[in-house]
């Protein structure tokens, strides 16, 4: 469908301009015909990451896509101007960051971890090379506890504030500028 080849199209534009960051594959090749459309990746043998220890390899994986030359108001973000009519004003949106590159799903299920623990991330049509820094990392947080962990609204803020005060996450916060 000409949704789905968006997708394929979007992923595969991704990937040809960041095989160079950190967790992501190169890609292989493609097919393009007037029927199908599809890109070739290489497989990834490993399992998705489990346990609470997963500060440092998360801190690892999306420190290495921040942009550190470039700082720009939050605002010039095309995704946070989605929610600054809700929770922006005038002095949050002119806050100088690096923007980052984002995944738009950064989830357990799109992270195969190898036999070395090298991660890699996976599925990237949702990709974008102007992301707010952090969401990718609140992202994965927010969902590990509501769809995997099942916790309480309560006990899910108490993970997401644990994560803020995490030394990873604040050594993450100054390197951004959020």
């Amino acid at each position: 469908t000409p949704h789905a080849r968006e997708k394929v199209d979007a992923e595969r534009s991704f990937l040809l301009k960041h095989a160079e960051l950190t967790g992501v594959s190169s890609m292989l090749g493609e097919l393009v015909t007037p029927d199908c459309c599809a890109i070739l990746l290489p497989f990834l043998a490993g399992k998705c990451p489990q346990g609470a220890a997963l500060n440092t390899p998360i801190f690892d994986v999306l420190a290495s896509w921040i942009h550190p030359s470039e700082r720009i108001e939050l605002r010039a973000i095309p995704d946070w101007r989605l929610i600054s009519e809700d929770v922006g004003s005038p002095e949050l949106d002119q806050i100088l960051v690096h923007p980052v590159v984002g995944h738009g799903d950064f989830a357990p299920w799109n992270v195969i971890v190898d036999s070395s623990g090298r991660w890699q991330v996976i599925d990237w049509e949702r990709g974008t090379d102007r992301w707010v820094p952090g969401w990718d990392w609140f992202h994965y947080t927010i969902q590990t506890g509501l769809l995997v962990e099942k916790l309480s609204a309560d006990k899910l803020l108490e993970k997401v504030i644990s994560r803020i005060h995490s030394t990873n996450f604040q050594n993450y916060a100054l390197m951004t500028g959020i």
